[in-house]
């Protein structure tokens, strides 16, 4: 299954003029995969610092 990403950088190979629709989309779900990386990250941090001290809360 294409994914919207992929979607979106094929027709940008395909065709440069759609650079205004295109870019923007990807520059969305760069941002959106960003921010689940970071929570992510924020995640373990957290689990990690609650194996390293269980007794505080």
């Amino acid at each position: 299954m294409l994914t919207a990403k992929a979607a979106y950088r094929d027709a940008l190979a395909a065709d440069p003029s759609m650079a205004p629709f295109a870019e923007p989309a990807l520059n969305r779900i760069a941002a959106r995969e960003k921010a689940q990386a970071d929570k992510e990250r924020e995640r373990e941090l957290l689990v990690q610092r609650a194996r390293e001290f269980p007794n505080q809360r």
